[in-house]
């Protein structure tokens, strides 16, 4: 039985089946097997079987076993010194870290340092494409330890431009090799909310990937992550046309390119529904919003096992977020307990903040002002003490106990209020020195304006509040 015959055998899980509390003595069995089809001992063959095998791991849902396999292969890739190797080990835990959210313990090396040779051997051998992407996946881990609007985060993010500056000028700059840069310049002054500068490199990326179609077939998973770059920040720049023709091209790829992989279906449900549910906030398109949520279920429950845990509820704090804006607070109640009774979940940063001012938007709605002093204290303390309160978020807590504190029948004075807080944020958002983006690019202006329109109308909502746990 050859190897590939023996993998098949067991990717079908057929003894799993009635077998599933020895899956993880099964799997590392067979990858003990495996080891018998690869005879060349060589150090530099013994880790790409490793890394192999990691993969096979992450396949079949072993993430963490995978995650210290790979640990393994790293620390001997550093002894022998396999650079490139090393270089791609590092790039697969980040992956592994992004679907775990075990974000601490993936592998973020100092890229000013130059007694860490990874980055610098990469560029002499001109195997910079495998450089730009561990530099990618390092600018993600930096998204999610610090959050995209520290300046811990910016200065991160402007050491990986200069190292991308520097491999690029390096290197023998190929086709590939220019595309895995452009891409990973236009993230970066996204990141740092240079947007005009941004789209002139997501425009230089998807216009090589249309001037060479071989290319695509090469790397669909990078001509994917473009294009929904290319939208997410046209639409920053106010270019709203080119940003739902965007994600119109995305949304055709499964029907062009019918071999596309789980991840890459996956990835363009994110980059199309995700994306699009925020412009429709944005234009307060609620319906429109309700359709796409409940086509993010469907495939929610198509790739969980991709996903992992902590990716899925990121989305049920984006349904959390369109049913808060569009006034279903009931709706609202129910993702936010969903989210609240979490076991085991890491959720990142910016995540727990709103989470926080989230229940704070709950117990307004729902009448519990008693409550309301004591719990905007507690979560006053909780963000600055974790180092998440951010002057966005400070100056809406500040109008939201302005809120609860006006009496209910003096509606011109909370109309005022509410003006004044929306004005105020909006100000603040058009600031170019204010920092723009937050997780879902959520903001408050939504919320407000509900309010505003009621109190012209001269309607005051009336809830019936349970008691949020």
């Amino acid at each position: 039985m050859d190897e590939e015959m023996l993998k098949k055998r067991i990717s079908s899980n057929q003894i799993l089946n009635y077998l599933p509390q020895f899956k993880n003595k099964l799997h590392s069995l067979l990858l003990k097997s495996l080891d018998a089809f690869h005879t060349e001992s060589t150090p530099k063959n013994k880790i790409r079987n490793q890394i192999r095998q990691a993969e096979y791991l992450e396949d079949k849902g072993l993430l963490q076993q995978a995650f210290d396999l790979l640990t393994r292969a790293g620390k001997k890739a550093d002894e022998e010194e396999e650079h490139l190797l090393h270089l791609e080990i590092l790039q697969l835990q980040n992956r592994l870290a992004v679907e775990m959210h075990n974000f601490e313990a993936s592998p973020f090396p100092n890229l000013e340092d130059e007694d860490a040779p990874t980055f610098h051997r990469v560029k002499d051998a001109h195997e910079s494409s495998l450089a730009f992407e561990a530099l990618a996946k390092n600018m993600t881990m930096c998204y999610f330890r610090k959050g995209v609007r520290s300046q811990d985060a910016r200065d991160c993010f402007e050491a990986i431009d200069r190292k991308a500056d520097e491999i690029f000028a390096n290197s023998a700059q190929p086709v590939n090799t220019a595309l895995f840069y452009y891409h990973l310049k236009s993230a970066l002054h996204y990141y740092l909310a240079n947007f005009n500068e941004a789209l002139k490199w997501c425009k230089t990326c998807v216009d090589t990937f249309k001037a060479h179609p071989a290319y695509i077939d090469k790397d669909r998973s990078r001509y994917i992550n473009s294009l929904g770059t290319y939208g997410l920040v046209s639409r920053h720049t106010g270019n709203y046309d080119q940003f739902l023709q965007t994600i119109d091209t995305l949304r055709q790829l499964p029907e062009k390119y019918a071999d596309l992989d789980r991840r890459d279906r996956l990835k363009i449900c994110m980059e199309t529904d995700e994306r699009e549910i925020y412009y429709r906030i944005w234009t307060r398109e609620f319906d429109r919003c309700e359709e796409l949520i409940q086509h993010i279920q469907q495939w929610l429950t198509e790739f969980g096992d991709i996903l992992g845990n902590s990716r899925i509820y990121h989305f049920y704090f984006n349904f959390l977020n369109v049913y808060m804006m569009a006034g279903k607070y009931d709706n609202a109640f129910y993702w936010y307990q969903t989210i609240k009774n979490k076991k085991g979940i890491k959720l990142n940063k910016d995540i727990q903040t709103y989470i926080r001012i989230f229940e704070l938007m709950l117990h307004y709605e729902f009448g519990n002002e008693e409550l309301l002093d004591n719990i905007l204290l507690s979560t006053y303390k909780y963000l600055y003490r974790k180092n998440m309160l951010n002057a966005r978020e400070q100056t809406f807590l500040k109008y939201l106990r302005r809120f609860y504190r006006i009496m209910p029948d003096e509606k011109g004075k909370m109309r005022q209020t509410f003006r004044e807080a929306r004005n105020e944020l909006a100000n603040m958002m058009e600031d170019e020195e204010a920092p723009k983006l937050t997780i879902g690019e959520f903001n408050f202006l939504p919320w407000l304006d509900e309010k505003i329109a009621l109190l012209n109308n001269k309607e005051q909502p009336t809830k019936a509040f349970p008691s949020v746990k």
